[in-house]
């Protein structure tokens, strides 16, 4: 049914039947309905239907409503109250041998579970809901569960498994007919495939998704895909084919005035014409290339194009035309704090002293690239180990439940096999545990210097700084919101004046809790220094990252009848800010600094938007 066929339908009940079974369905399905365009409705519409389903005590019609509830305040990136309603679901579905329903209930939880990086449990929900999905042959809904399983294990780097997954999903999609479906599930085994050095299987999948998107009209996935291509092909080495991707990637990206794609094409077009020795054909296109991504207003597409440029200009023997190329990326990506290209213009600047004869500045910016390699290998370490721990506890997992399951076929046959393996089990946990704590203590030490804030437990500046930076590039990458809190403590040195130091630390650690009792676990929250905060936001547009501020200070506020605040109790003013017209990561906190500054002048215990 159409939302207005959903709208006509309530109204009906509502003035037929009120307060009965079919009022409450055709609440939930309306709420449902409107989960991802009006999540904010949803959640209000499933309350109402909520209400009516407890008061009748109608248990399915009570687990409808909390599963469009959930999925409401998962859009709202209010993960407790989602999960808690998912649970409160998944219950009553039990309790009435709804396995269908049960099946939504758990693909929801694992989002959640997935959004907050509790991925072992995220994984175990998927898994159930896919059991649940498979016995009621549920095609399309067991292909989106496949695919979100896959994706769990890429973000691991269990690639064979994200693999796995992604070819079961395509394999449904095929089956049903779901060219959506296809087309993203053939992209996300190309971008595997690319990762585990199958170039040939990657190429394959890229190009039957380009061809798909085609199908579908969707030209932006089209024009990436194609891109994606072409750069297995340059990893290959064929530099005439990859030109031709990129060209054509390049055609469909100006069909659509897409300038991002559009910039990004082109320094792909001139790099391959620079490795083909096309070098004044290079040189023109590069330049072009810069043009756009200028007018795009994206900074990494211009540093690249200067890269690239800077690379051309030594080849062709012009050194003072690769420095000034390479300064000019490397003032770009300082000024936006992008560390893997403040390394690159290092690395061009180099080589380009060097052929000049000045040693010293070469010998100046090879260190500098140096130190930028280095620390980005210690960020490296610290992510493999915290993957190599969590994939440790999924096969953990994995061999319990296959354990159960001998046990439930034949106890008596297996009793013996069952032994054997848990022996095997234990042994191989010794040694990956001993593995584990090794990796543990390597960067327990750096971990605890470089990220956290002793007195509140929350990220330190220096942290927040990587976070920001990373998210930032994210943002702009992908297209996707991003949004910044600058919070602080109002007449914070009264309290320390009036009540000590000791007091002035023990407001600071539960303003800091409450905070971070507030975000998910995707957000960063950090000690800016002093009394103030900042929250980064990921996927989070402006007016949800206020929505969240406001919820911050009024949890805060709300702490005021507890009687171990200092008196008068503290607040919070808040200043919120996003990415949008930003061109570096220091641009959106400084907009969210304005705007804490006019809640400070407008009395404060509020929160601004910048403007």
């Amino acid at each position: 049914m159409t939302i207005a066929e959903l709208e006509a339908s309530l109204e009906t009940a509502a003035l037929e039947s009120p307060g009965t079974p079919a009022h409450v369905d055709a609440l939930a399905a309306l709420a449902w309905e409107l989960r991802a365009r009006d999540p904010q409705r949803t959640v209000s519409l499933s309350r109402e239907a909520e209400a009516i389903a407890r008061g009748i005590r109608s248990p399915r019609g009570l687990a409808r409503s909390l599963l469009a509830a959930s999925a409401g305040h998962f859009r709202l990136s209010e993960l407790v109250e989602a999960k808690a309603a998912a649970e409160e679901a998944l219950s009553l579905y039990s309790s009435v041998a709804d396995q269908d329903g049960e099946a939504g209930v758990q693909n929801i939880l694992g989002n959640i579970l997935m959004a907050r990086g509790d991925f072992l449990e995220a994984l175990r929900a998927y898994e159930r809901s896919l059991q649940l999905r498979a016995s009621a042959l549920d095609r399309r809904a067991e292909a989106a569960t496949l695919s979100n399983i896959g994706a769990i294990y890429e973000k691991l780097g269990d690639y064979p498994r994200a693999l796995e997954y992604s070819h079961r999903s395509l394999a449904l999609a095929e089956e049903i007919g779901d060219q959506t479906r296809i087309a993203t599930a053939l992209t996300n085994i190309g971008i595997v495939n690319q990762l585990l050095g199958d170039s040939a299987s990657a190429t394959a999948a890229f190009q039957r998704g380009a061809d798909a998107y085609a199908e579908l009209g969707d030209r932006k996935h089209q024009a990436k895909c194609l891109n994606n291509l072409g750069v297995v092909c340059r990893d290959q080495g064929d530099y005439q084919g990859a030109l031709g991707c990129y060209m054509a990637a390049h055609q469909v990206a100006a069909g659509i005035q897409d300038p991002e794609t559009i910039a990004l094409t082109l320094v792909n077009i001139g790099d391959a014409h620079r490795l083909l020795g096309n070098r004044e054909e290079a040189g023109r296109t590069l330049l072009e290339s810069l043009e756009a991504g200028r007018g795009a207003g994206n900074a990494t597409l211009e540093m690249t194009a200067r890269t690239e440029l800077g690379t051309l200009r030594l080849e062709t023997g012009d050194h003072d035309g690769a420095i000034e190329q390479g300064q000019a990326a490397l003032d770009i990506a300082t000024r936006c704090g992008y560390r893997q290209w403040i390394r690159n213009a290092h690395d061009v600047l180099a080589v380009a002293f060097e052929n000049r004869g000045d040693l010293a500045k070469a010998l100046s910016h090879w260190k500098a690239g140096q130190e930028i390699r280095t620390a980005m290998l210690k960020a490296q370490a610290e992510e493999a180990s915290k993957s190599q721990k969590l994939r440790l506890e999924l096969e953990r997992a994995r061999h319990e439940a296959e354990v159960q399951r001998l046990r439930h076929v034949e106890l008596a046959r297996a009793n013996a096999e069952l032994e054997e393996a848990g022996e095997r089990l234990r042994r191989s946990d010794l040694e990956k545990s001993a593995l584990v704590e090794q990796l543990r203590e390597k960067s327990s030490l750096l971990e605890q210097q470089t990220k956290e804030d002793a007195l509140t437990g929350l990220s330190n500046r220096r942290h927040l700084e990587q976070v920001l930076d990373h998210e930032f590039q994210r943002a702009r990458r992908f297209g996707r919101p991003l949004t910044v809190l600058l919070v602080d403590i109002d007449h914070f040195k009264a309290i320390n004046d009036a009540h000590s130091h000791a007091v002035g630390d023990a407001v600071l650690r539960r303003v800091a809790a409450v905070i971070r009792g507030a975000c998910r676990a995707v957000d960063a929250v950090a000690r800016y220094g002093g009394d103030e905060f900042v929250v980064v936001l990921p996927e989070t547009g402006v007016q949800e990252g206020t929505r969240i501020g406001e919820r911050i200070r009024r949890d805060v506020e709300a702490l005021a009848a507890g009687d171990s605040w200092p008196s008068p109790p503290p607040t919070l003013s808040i200043g919120v800010a996003d990415d949008s017209g930003r061109t570096r990561p220091g641009d959106v906190v400084e907009a969210a600094d304005r705007a804490l500054y006019e809640a400070k002048q407008q009395g404060r215990n509020q929160v601004v938007v910048s403007s």
